[in-house]
């Protein structure tokens, strides 16, 4: 694992923490109607993909393990 993946995981999980307190308790459509969450919660959903592609391209193997289903 590179030096940085952790960073970059946990960008990702703290972001994803956050999109959820944005949304939680909103209907879609109200959600929809909302366009201040609705634009915070784009921002945090932006900000988990840049992490994620950093890993992809710095760090195959984690990104690899981050797109396998879990096993049962």
């Amino acid at each position: 694992m590179r030096h940085d993946t952790p960073a970059h995981l946990w960008d990702a999980q703290e972001m994803a923490k956050k999109a959820q307190v944005i949304i939680t308790g909103l209907t879609r459509d109200e959600h929809l109607a909302d366009w201040i969450r609705q634009a915070a919660s784009e921002q945090q959903l932006e900000i988990i993909g840049e992490a994620l592609n950093r890993i992809r391209r710095s760090d195959r193997g984690i990104a690899d393990q981050l797109g396998r289903q879990p096993s049962t």
